[in-house]
């Protein structure tokens, strides 16, 4: 499992518009060759969940990267997980590792 928290590769991805149907320029081509989990689901983890809260300004829910009309999307899509806990503006991005939601996530992983 791959567990991300806290993980702002959304905003990045809307920031460099790496999900327009125009061809990719040079430093979009240049991420997905550093970054190819991003954009080949036969390269991800059997499972990649994702940690975010609405307080916290960095993470967000991942979903740019993902297709879901691709056929391994069900199989092989972020699940993202909201964190109630991770609540404080300004410090929530700090709060996801003392919280009940990471613990579960691993129990879950451990024991499957």
């Amino acid at each position: 499992m791959l567990l991300t928290l806290g993980s702002p590769l959304d905003k990045i991805a809307f920031i460099y518009r790496t999900q327009t149907p125009s061809p990719l320029d040079v430093r979009e081509a240049a991420a997905a060759t550093v970054q190819p989990l991003l954009r080949d689901y036969a390269l991800r983890p059997r499972r990649w969940v994702n940690l975010f809260s609405r307080n916290d300004v960095i993470s967000g829910s991942l979903q740019y990267y993902d297709d879901p009309q691709a056929a391994a999307f069900d199989a092989k899509g972020v699940i993202n997980i909201p964190d109630p806990e991770a609540s404080t503006p300004l410090a929530a991005h700090g709060e996801y590792w003392s919280g009940r939601t990471i613990k579960q996530v691993l129990r879950v992983a451990l024991e499957s």
